[in-house]
Order: C-alpha cells, then sequence, then structure tokens
C-alpha cells in the first residue's frame, strides 16, 4: 500500500487507486507524530477483537490524551464490551457500536473488492456534536451513514441477519444472492427458519428491530450484496476460525436461557465449528 497504493475494485468493476496512505502494521508508527486520533476504527473478525484491542491500547498510551472515540463496525454482539474491557476507562474516550451493510473481499494484498453497497448505521443521536460529527465524515466520503440511539435495535438488527446469511452460504459454498434468487429452494428455506428463530428471540428480549419485514430486509440485502461472499464462507474456505459464536453463538444461548426453540441455528453453530479445525 505504501509504495504503490490502495487498489479498490468497484461493484461496478472500475478500479480506483489510492495513494500516499500512511500504511503501517506498527501500532506506534500511527502516533510517530505525537498527536493521538480522533477517531480509531475497528473492523477486525470477532476472533480477533482481543488482539485489535490490545494495539488500540498500545497506540492511545504511547500519547498524551484527547477526545478519542473508538468505534466498532463489527458483526456479532459482545465485540465493544472486549475493547472496553482491554482498552480501559480514560478521561476524553468514548466507545461507540454501529453496523454497516457493504461487503468487500481482500482479494490480495493492497487489493480490496466492493461487492456490496449498502447503508452504515451509528449509535448515537442528532443533538450529540461528536456523533454527527463522525455520521458527517462518513456521508462526505461517500458512505451513506444515519445515527441511531438504540443500541440493541441496531445491533440485533444486523445479528438477525447475519444468522441467517453468513452460516448458511458458508456451509452450502453459495454467493449472497444465490439464497434467495430461487435456484436453491434448501437454501431458502434454510434461510427463513434461521430468521425467524432469531427474530423470535430478539423480541422475547423486548427488542424492536430496525425494519418491519425481516423477510423482505434479508432478501433484499442478500440482493444487494448478491455477488459477495459471505465473510464465513472466506473464513472457511481460508482455514480460518469464523464469528460464528458471536452470531449464532448469540442466538442459541439467548434461546436456550427464554426457552425458545433454536434448532436451525443450534445446526448452524455446531456444523460451522466442525468445518474449521481448532488452531493450537
Amino acid at each position: 500500500i505504501k509504495q504503490v497504493g490502495l487498489v479498490v475494485e468497484g461493484i461496478e468493476k472500475q478500479e480506483t487507486i489510492y495513494k500516499n496512505i500512511r500504511a503501517t502494521t506498527n501500532p506506534k508508527e500511527v502516533v510517530q507524530d505525537g498527536i493521538g486520533p480522533d477517531l480509531v476504527i475497528i473492523l477486525v473478525k470477532s476472533p480477533n477483537t482481543a488482539v485489535a484491542a490490545e494495539k488500540v491500547k498500545l497506540i492511545l498510551g504511547s500519547v498524551p490524551f484527547k477526545q478519542t472515540t473508538v468505534l466498532t463496525l463489527q458483526n456479532g454482539i459482545g465485540n465493544l464490551e472486549v475493547i472496553a474491557n482491554i482498552v480501559g476507562d480514560k478521561p476524553g474516550l468514548k466507545y461507540m457500536q454501529g453496523v454497516t451493510d457493504h461487503a468487500a473481499l481482500i482479494v490480495a494484498p493492497g487489493r480490496v473488492r466492493h461487492t456490496g453497497q449498502g447503508n452504515t448505521t451509528l449509535v448515537g443521536t442528532d443533538s450529540n456534536i461528536s456523533d454527527c460529527t463522525i455520521r458527517d465524515v462518513f456521508n462526505n466520503g461517500g458512505l451513506s451513514t444515519v445515527v441511531n440511539p438504540d443500541l440493541e435495535s441496531v445491533t440485533w438488527g444486523k445479528l438477525v441477519l447475519n444468522a441467517a446469511i453468513n452460516p448458511i452460504s458458508a456451509l452450502l459454498g453459495l454467493e449472497n444472492g444465490q439464497l434467495v434468487d430461487g435456484t436453491n429452494s434448501r437454501a431458502r428455506s434454510m434461510l427463513t427458519k434461521a430468521l425467524m428463530e432469531a427474530v423470535t428471540v430478539a423480541s422475547a428480549r423486548g427488542i424492536r428491530l430496525p425494519y418491519t419485514d425481516p423477510v423482505q430486509k434479508v432478501e433484499n440485502l442478500a440482493r444487494m450484496t448478491a455477488k459477495n461472499k459471505s465473510s464465513m464462507l472466506v473464513d472457511i474456505l481460508r482455514g480460518e476460525q469464523t464469528e460464528i459464536d458471536a452470531i449464532n453463538g448469540v442466538i442459541v444461548r439467548e434461546g436456550v436461557k427464554l426457552g425458545i426453540d433454536v434448532g436451525m441455528n443450534s445446526f448452524l453453530l455446531k456444523n460451522i465449528k466442525n468445518c474449521v479445525e481448532p488452531k493450537m
């Protein structure tokens, strides 16, 4: 990235090269000028959250402290708590949760393919200057972004969709669009079953999802990201640990506590775990 720039393959197959990027794998180089960041975004897979949080802690501990927001846009539930526990509580430090419907794939080092257009939602309010500033930065950069004050609505709204799309596309080896295009009735049946179990769990917890028709929402998302291979499918193809515990694992644990049938989510949780050998 330093030498030739970051290549982004767009949805319409166009290529854009972004140059003069201060890319690094050394956290201390981020603050080598002695100035701390205004915003830190964590967007790694959930099994890597703790490692990323340790690097953020190192970054923030290397400079005099200032007003900094640490934002997670990760899939699943529980990442924000892991980050906060590791980075800690400091004056001026704010933690922020969000979700995004955008889909992308790392094709090669320094090359990313944008495979799905979508919206980004940040947990915040229109009356908070910091929240609005981050929202506006995203919008000005071409990422359609809104704020929503309901944390559980935002996080569970994305969780429910991930629980339906990701593990089924991974188990069956399908692109997102193939789940809803009518070519695979088994995939469609599994998708609907996993989705409605997750919706039932959310409802029992008193969570108001940010959409009125979950089936239509998941269909629209799958179509918007039709050519995308879900992150869970990519993980399995690479032999890497998946985010299944932070997604379907949450649905299963909450469903069992509430006495709700989560048979499809339990099936997906077990079989995705069996797809990848644990790394010792």
